[in-house]
This record gives structure tokens, sequence and C-alpha cells, in this order.
């Protein structure tokens, strides 16, 4: 604001003494006018500048809400981060720039809820992110999608809705089997995992020596870290399965 004001001001008096200099110093009024309209426009270059590198009011406010409730977790004041993040996305539900904030307040919604033993609540804030956001494009949006589901898996699985669970991991399946982003890739072989060791409870234990198969015929030749581990897991499950049978 006071970059715009010494703008205007600069401008309003750059023009009252290009009248008044040039009348009364002819030649010298004019250097006196040149040196004005330098520092009016060495004013706006700065005011743009300034624009363009903040980042808009509403885009600020959405993360420093989701960060609030970061911080008030991390103090164990997880009611109070729960409020936080709904207040995030009540506020900034309907702004199309401000997806990416909302779906982070939704899934840290959701973990606070689970860290709280609400995992009931934690399943259907996972499920409101992805009803949102099921079929956006921007690559942050997906794999905020994967998350939950993944997330909605295990909280399915902490209440004995091991059916349920299987579900959630499919959808991951069926959404990003396809995916190339490192991301997704991970998620996708995370759900494959945890799908696995939800038959095993079932006793379904031939699906899920089949579903393991499936993490080592994907991911058995990746070189990415996580994706090793994955595989190592998938393979700790699958002798256990085995030894189910």
């Amino acid at each position: 604001m006071a970059l715009r004001r010494g703008v205007r001001e600069t401008l309003r008096g750059w023009r009252r003494d290009t009248y008044l200099g040039v009348k009364r110093n002819g030649a010298l009024g004019w250097v006196t006018t040149g040196l004005w309209l330098i520092i009016a426009l060495t004013l706006l270059v700065a005011t743009l500048t300034n624009l363009l590198s903040e980042p808009p009011l509403n885009d600020r406010v959405a993360w420093d809400l989701v960060n609030d409730g970061l911080r008030l977790g991390n103090q164990l004041q997880e009611e109070e981060a729960v409020a936080v993040y709904d207040e995030a996305v009540e506020r900034f539900s309907g702004a199309r720039n401000l997806k990416e904030q909302v779906a982070a307040a939704l899934i840290y919604k959701g973990l606070t809820l689970e860290r709280l033993g609400r995992n009931e609540e934690a399943v259907a804030a996972y499920e409101d992110l992805v009803a949102r956001f099921d079929g956006e494009a921007e690559p942050v949006l997906r794999e905020q999608i994967a998350r939950a589901l993944n997330y909605q898996g295990l909280a399915l699985g902490r209440l004995e809705r091991a059916p349920d669970a299987v579900v959630a991991y499919d959808r991951v399946v069926e959404r990003f089997e396809e995916a190339v982003s490192p991301v997704l890739r991970e998620q996708v072989a995370m759900a494959l995992v945890y799908k696995g060791v939800e038959l095993g409870r079932l006793g379904r234990y031939d699906e899920a020596v089949a579903v393991f198969d499936q993490v080592l015929e994907r991911f058995g030749d990746a070189a990415e870290p996580k994706l090793r581990r994955q595989v190592a897991t998938a393979i700790d499950f699958r002798e256990e399965a085995l030894r189910g049978n």
C-alpha cells in the first residue's frame, strides 16, 4: 500500500512540477521534470515487482491456517487443530485456486482424528477429499487422493472393517495403476501391500499371495528406495501368507 501511495504522490508531483518548473526555469525545469519521471518509474517498477513476488492474500491465509493446524497438532492440541482445519475447508472450499490447501487441510484433519481415536470421522474426512477432487488433473491433487484412500484403508482396518479396507485399496489401484509419477507409483505399491495384509487377516491367503505377487511383478525391478521397501515388505508378508495356508 505504501508503494502504491508513493507512486500516486510522485506522479501528482511530477504533473505539478512539469508545469511550474518549465514555466519558471525553462531548460532547468525540463531537467527537474525528467528526474521526477525517473523517480516515478522506479517506484512503479518496485510496486509491480512487489505485487508479482507476493502470493495472493487468500493463498497465504489458507496456508497459514493449515500450518496453524500442524503447529497445534505438534503441541498435542488435536481438538483445536481439527477446528482450524475445518475453518480452512469452510472458508476456501469455493476457491478454484486453493484446492491444494483444502485437500491438505482434509488430509491433516483425517490424520489428527485418527490420533484422537476418532477413526470413523477420519474415514469420512478422507472420503470428503476424494469426493471433492476425484477426477482433477493437477498432480498434487491426484497424489492427495491416493494418500487419502490409503489412509482411509488403514483407518478402516483399525475399525476391524477389513472388507471395506480392501475396497479402499482397490480404489487406489484402479485410479492410479497406470501412473508414472514416483509418488503415485509408491501409493499404488502401498495399496497393494496393505490389501494383501487385510486379505491375510480375513484368512484369504491365496488371494493375499496373489496380491503380493503383483507387487513383485510391478515393482520388483524398481530402483527407488521407497518402492524397494514396499517390495521387501511384500516378500515378508507373502511368506507369512504361504505359512497361513
